[in-house]
């Protein structure tokens, strides 16, 4: 298997800018990087010349709409005509550049009433953002993007509490990603400290966020924590910081914006099933540990090991679930493995993990991308190694449980224990991030920055690929019962990454239809989970459904349940 050290890093992750990643105490690591203009000059000019090709054009484009984002009113590139841009009568044109027009933007007084519908939108304006850039390209390509961006650098309205080192990362990402989906820079000394603990330790509310058009949506809303006091939910989006505008707000602006000083209170405007609802939340001291176990019972006399693993980004994770599984109480029946919201990490913990569960067996294929978009289809088996310690370190029944925010290396495992029919998978589909992105020290700044970019696909061990379309659940359970169509939506891998990578290989076909069927048609068929959620909600105001129905599958399958 590939060893990594620290500065070579193979990674499956997704959200690495969001919060779910943002796990040390500074809300600016870039401050002490040193960066500066020269980075714009070297993307724009050198690394991917605006002027070269249409892609790198409309990323340049894209760089220009980041950094609008930190202008009051806020800036951006729109195609002419654009139905947005026409209805806003107050949107100024700043200048035009062929069939793109710079325009000091004021959003939309109609939002989307729906996230399906604001998927829909971005989709046609990155689109309709393509059209232009090819026509555009032709008579403009050789437009001076570095003098423009060192305008609005200079004119940059940087929230209290980031530095101007953050706006040029913020900068240098919206190029890179429009490039390569999930390339992006990373302060070093962030990397290597969440490597080190991927513990979250900070003063907030207690969520996972993620970027979307009409501001940050709400991932993960951490158990006991400030947010979940204030009934905060996954699948909010805030629209309002503070009296703040959050719509195409950069989540370098959006974090600091929401962390703050301990006691203090932040007022938020989040949108909930198309309505608007006004929160206000006290900030507090957030501890939540990257693994944990909790042994529950919520079926007399069938005692379960549920392990939380937030993230693969820790490189103890794998000795950690080890030392838990080597440890359980002899009385334990079964194993949870929850995996909901785990956005990825590194894929040798990744590869560790599913060895604690099935040995030396491959764990994922990994075959190499190319530049040119090219694809080796010949492939590496990545099989977990020794110690003993770490191979099979339980023989108990397993569920694993997704959702649409488990992401890369968690598919990984997921996908392999399935493939191996060591563990049914239940949940929702998750979300669809089937590639590898290598990451080392960039020859600018000392090394203080890293530089991630796509390398690799990984499949499935038996060749299949969750690229775009991820992994089914064997069992698909929502987070509540009583879910409408609407709720029940999660925004996945083409519809954030527009430019992700193809979902190459053959389809998955399930092997155990009928096993799955009979529990499904029979013990099951009960739904003593939904029984237990509807009182848990009642007598404490919360419960975990997919948990208790993660039960009720491990019950009926390995215990008395009928």
């Amino acid at each position: 298997m590939r060893r990594l050290v620290v500065f070579s890093w193979l990674l499956l992750a997704v959200f690495i800018s969001g919060s779910a990643f943002a796990r040390t105490e500074n809300p600016d690591p870039w401050k002490e990087t040193g960066i500066d203009f020269t980075l714009i000059e070297h993307l724009a000019n050198e690394a991917y010349p605006c002027a070269k090709t249409e892609k790198n054009f409309l990323a340049c484009v894209q760089m220009i709409n980041t950094l609008g984002a930190f202008q009051e009113p806020r800036q951006v590139f729109m195609p002419k005509g654009y139905p947005g841009a026409e209805a806003a009568s107050t949107n100024i044109r700043v200048l035009e550049l062929g069939t793109f027009e710079l325009l000091q933007w004021t959003a939309p007084a109609t939002p989307a009433p729906s996230a399906l519908a604001a998927v829909k939108e971005k989709k046609a304006l990155f689109a309709a953002m393509q059209n232009a850039s090819q026509e555009t390209f032709p008579t403009s390509k050789d437009f001076d993007f570095v003098s423009l961006a060192r305008q609005l650098v200079a004119s940059a309205k940087i929230p209290t509490g980031l530095s101007q080192q953050a706006v040029l990362a913020a900068a240098a990402n919206g190029l890179i990603q429009s490039i390569d989906g999930h390339g992006h820079f990373e302060s070093t000394a962030e990397m290597t400290a969440m490597a080190a603990e991927a513990d979250i330790s900070l003063v907030g509310i207690g969520v996972g966020v993620d970027s979307v058009p009409e501001g940050v949506l709400i991932i993960e809303v951490h158990e006991n924590g400030p947010a979940e006091a204030a009934k905060m939910q996954a699948g909010d989006i805030i629209i309002e910081i503070d009296g703040r505008s959050a719509q195409g707000i950069a989540l370098e602006v959006a974090i600091p914006l929401i962390r703050g000083t301990q006691d203090s209170w932040l007022d938020l405007k989040v949108r909930r099933k198309g309505q608007e609802i006004a929160l206000r939340v006290q900030r507090k001291k957030v501890v939540v540990k990257n693994v944990q176990l909790k042994i529950v019972e919520d079926f007399p006399g069938f005692k379960v090991a549920n392990i939380r693993l937030g993230s693969f980004v820790d490189k103890s994770a794998c000795t950690s679930i080890a030392k838990m599984l080597r440890e359980l109480p002899i009385d334990v029946h079964g194993v949870v493995l929850d995996m909901r919201s785990n956005g990825g990490g590194l894929i040798d913990q990744a590869v560790c993990i599913g060895g604690l569960f099935v040995g030396q067996m491959p764990i994922t294929i990994v075959r190499n991308v190319y530049p040119n978009g090219q694809t080796d289809f010949r492939g590496e088996l990545l099989i977990p190694e020794g110690p003993e310690n770490l191979l099979k370190a339980t023989a108990l029944p397993v569920v694993v449980m997704i959702n649409g925010n488990s992401a890369s290396a968690s598919e990984l495992v997921a996908g392999a224990l399935r493939d191996y029919q060591r563990a049914f998978v239940l949940g929702t589909r998750s979300f669809g991030k089937g590639s590898v992105q290598n990451g080392g020290p960039y020859h600018l700044f000392n090394g203080k920055i890293m530089l991630f970019t796509t390398i690799a696909r990984f499949y499935q061990p038996l060749g299949s690929t969750n690229q775009q379309v991820g992994i089914e659940p064997d069992f698909e359970v929502f987070a509540r019962p009583d879910m409408s169509e609407e709720e029940r939506f999660e925004r996945r891998e083409g519809d954030l990454f527009f430019n992700a990578l193809d979902g190459i290989g053959k389809p998955w076909t399930q092997k155990r239809s009928e096993e799955i069927a009979a529990l499904k048609s029979g013990c099951m068929a009960a739904d003593r989970a939904k029984a237990i959620y509807n009182e848990r909600k009642e007598t404490i105001g919360k419960g975990d459904y997919q948990l208790y129905a993660a039960q009720e599958l491990l019950a009926c399958e390995f215990g008395d349940l009928e």
